[in-house]
């Protein structure tokens, strides 16, 4: 087939041209070759692998995960101390899907744990913060009322 020349387009449902030595193209409307029937990844046919999964499924009372205070926590306060916070209500979640009480449990007391020191540590640097403000403000005041006078 010929290349078209240089500024024509290719004409749609036209193959495209073969450059030297590349082998020919297979196009979407070509069968693939005969597939062997009647066996399955080594089984005879008709017979698949069955697999059953049982578990004991969520929990009826599950303890609280405490995400959104940790969600809160990574906004509003300390966040080094709200990601394993977050890290532990999540863990809370998986277990309870996955049935396990002790372990849900101890990821909920884990994840308050969290919670209550990231709260304590955004409150003091709060403080701290508003202090060193009012510090330096009536600092600065007095020095311009000293210039002033």
């Amino acid at each position: 087939m010929a290349q078209p020349a240089k500024g024509e387009a290719y004409v749609v449902g036209q193959p495209p041209a073969q450059y030297p030595g590349q082998p020919p193209a297979q196009y979407p409307g070509q069968p693939y070759p005969q597939q062997p029937q009647g066996t399955y990844y080594g089984h005879p046919a008709g017979q698949g692998i069955t697999t059953v999964i049982v578990g004991q499924g969520p929990l009826q009372n599950p303890p609280p995960d405490h995400l959104v205070w940790s969600i809160m926590m990574i906004i509003c306060c300390c966040w080094p101390l709200a990601i394993p916070a977050t890290i532990k209500s999540c863990d809370v979640r998986d277990a309870v899907a996955a049935g396990d009480l002790p372990r849900a449990q101890t990821a909920s007391k884990s994840s308050r744990c969290w919670n209550i020191a990231a709260l304590v540590a955004g409150i003091c640097a709060h403080l701290i913060w508003i202090i060193y403000v009012i510090v330096i403000y009536t600092v600065y005041a007095h020095t311009l009322y000293n210039r002033a006078g």
